[in-house]
């Protein structure tokens, strides 16, 4: 039996014990961290927070042009291939840009009539344009250069349609005041005035598929179809009275039977998803006067744009509409859109570009 003198001395040995095996562990610890086997290095520089600067939704933003004219403007047409645009306007004006827009020239046009519409062969090559008391201009280079056509009407011509399908742009069609509607099969070498059955004045044409299947728009409601590449004409029920200034269809057929989308001068947008048997009325919510209506190829953007500046844009078919900033009170007249963006023209001279649409 141990005596208490004893008893303390073991007590001691034993914490001392415990003691020297706690030294040994964390020595064991540390000696695996040195050779690499434990937490890793901290950085003595974290990096920096990395920042993502969103894309412009399409459409969001326009910014204004310096055209180098204060005349008006009442049409703009492009080509991604050659990097060209074209607007014209009062007075015989032409404008071209081969930068893509960033700069324009003006461009003789040998005439001093309004010009309404403007359009191109698919290569840029060729260039028509229309206008008051049935004025034809045409470019075969591009549009350095232009001479006059006779395009057989004496009444105004406010749109032309030119067959993209074909290099030499074989088909053309152009339409204006009181019915009139004239057509070329040979490039515009000859063009024939068609029976159109209406005497109301045209604003907008556009066709698709080769030979073309032709639909031209007017007021009080006027829709007239073709599809046997302009020879006859026959009407078609809008369900409306209204003025119809602008059609647009997108690049991307579903079959090459639409959908259509018809901008109408009280706001109103009018939309058919065969462009034949049913014409259905959106309101676009603007409140003001449109002239123009274009989208993105795949139908699923829209923009309408009108009198004072006004831009509408859709992202949902034309379901629902939002207003866009301009930057311009001055009236928009036409619009065009390409891979690099979409573009308007208005009153005094005014070009409006918005960021890339596809």
């Amino acid at each position: 039996m141990m005596t208490p003198l004893q008893r303390r001395r073991v007590g001691i040995w034993g914490w001392a014990a415990l003691l020297l095996l706690g030294v040994v562990v964390v020595l064991f610890i540390r000696s695996r961290s040195a050779t690499g086997a434990a937490a890793p290095k901290q950085q003595s520089n974290p990096p920096a927070a990395v920042s993502f600067v969103p894309l412009p939704t399409p459409g969001k933003v326009w910014a204004l042009k310096t055209s180098g004219t204060t005349n008006n403007l009442y049409s703009i047409y492009g080509m991604d291939f050659a990097q060209k645009l074209w607007a014209v306007g009062a007075n015989g004006t032409i404008l071209e840009s081969d930068d893509q827009g960033a700069t324009w020239k003006t461009r003789k046009s040998g005439t001093s009539d309004d010009l309404y519409a403007v359009s191109a062969t698919n290569w840029g090559d060729k260039v028509w344009a229309v206008g008051a008391n049935g004025t034809m201009v045409e470019s075969d280079n591009g549009g350095a250069t232009w001479r006059v056509r006779k395009s057989g009407s004496g009444n105004a011509l406010r749109a032309i349609w030119v067959s993209t399908e074909d290099k030499e742009g074989q088909w053309l069609c152009a339409a204006g005041d009181h019915g009139t509607i004239v057509g070329s099969s040979n490039g515009g070498t000859t063009w024939t005035v068609r029976s159109s059955g209406t005497s109301n004045n045209f604003t907008s044409v556009v066709a698709i598929d080769i030979p073309p299947h032709f639909w031209i728009t007017g007021d009080s409601g006027t829709i007239v179809v073709s599809g046997d590449g302009g020879k006859t004409w026959k009407a078609e029920a809008s369900r409306t009275n209204e003025r119809l200034v602008s059609i647009w269809v997108p690049g991307w057929q579903n079959g090459g039977t639409g959908p259509f989308w018809i901008a109408a001068e009280n706001g109103a947008i009018l939309a058919s998803q065969d462009g034949n048997a049913r014409w259905d009325t959106l309101r676009s919510g603007g409140g003001k006067p449109l002239t123009s209506i274009l989208g993105t190829q795949d139908g699923m953007d829209l923009w309408a744009l009108g009198v004072g500046g006004t831009i509408l844009a859709s992202d949902d078919r034309g379901a629902t509409w939002k207003l866009r900033y301009s930057g311009t009170n001055e009236n928009l007249n036409a619009s065009f859109e390409i891979s690099t963006g979409a573009w308007a023209v208005g009153d005094h001279g005014v070009i409006l570009k918005s960021d890339p649409t596809i």
